[in-house]
């Protein structure tokens, strides 16, 4: 995915590839939830929250979504330093969830999206629903909301687990 594409433009969510430099729009804190599954990123492109040292105000959700992202405390380092974090730094902090070398990068990418190709599409299409939906529930209402499988069953249930049995 170029690091210039606005993420309002990717049809599917997960899992996201990142190369290149980065700047407060075009960074995972930047993004809109909910989060794809998985950010890699190499270690060579930088994330900086850098409006402190251009003299600006957060207008398009750093505020909100990069503490969502990593959390306030981090957060607020990251925002009042102003400092770079390369793709070793993002994994730390959580910005990313793994830093893979610039040279594996794709095959990486590949073998994720292989395995997660290779599970029930539905069975991916009610955990995406029940993540988005459980992120604003506490913890014993998300799992009486859970138990009542308001997205239903897998279509390929079934057959999956005819095919296991075998």
């Amino acid at each position: 995915m170029s690091m210039r594409r606005r993420p309002s433009t990717c049809s599917r969510r997960f899992p996201c590839r990142l190369r290149g430099k980065s700047g407060v729009p075009a960074s995972p804190a930047s993004w809109n939830p909910p989060w794809p599954a998985t950010f890699w990123w190499p270690p060579s492109p930088w994330f900086a929250d850098a409006y402190g040292t251009w003299g600006l105000a957060p207008v398009w959700g750093m505020s909100v979504r990069l503490p969502e992202r990593v959390g306030r405390a981090v957060a607020r380092e990251v925002s009042f330093t102003s400092r770079r974090v390369d793709g070793h730094g993002a994994a730390e902090i959580g910005l990313v969830d793994r830093c893979v070398a610039d040279d594996r990068l794709d095959g990486a990418v590949a073998e994720l999206t292989a395995e997660i190709a290779a599970n029930s599409a539905g069975t991916n299409r009610i955990y995406k629903a029940l993540y988005a939906r459980q992120s604003t529930m506490d913890r014993g209402e998300a799992l009486r909301f859970e138990r009542s499988l308001p997205f239903g069953l897998p279509e390929d249930r079934t057959a999956r687990l005819n095919a296991t049995r075998r």
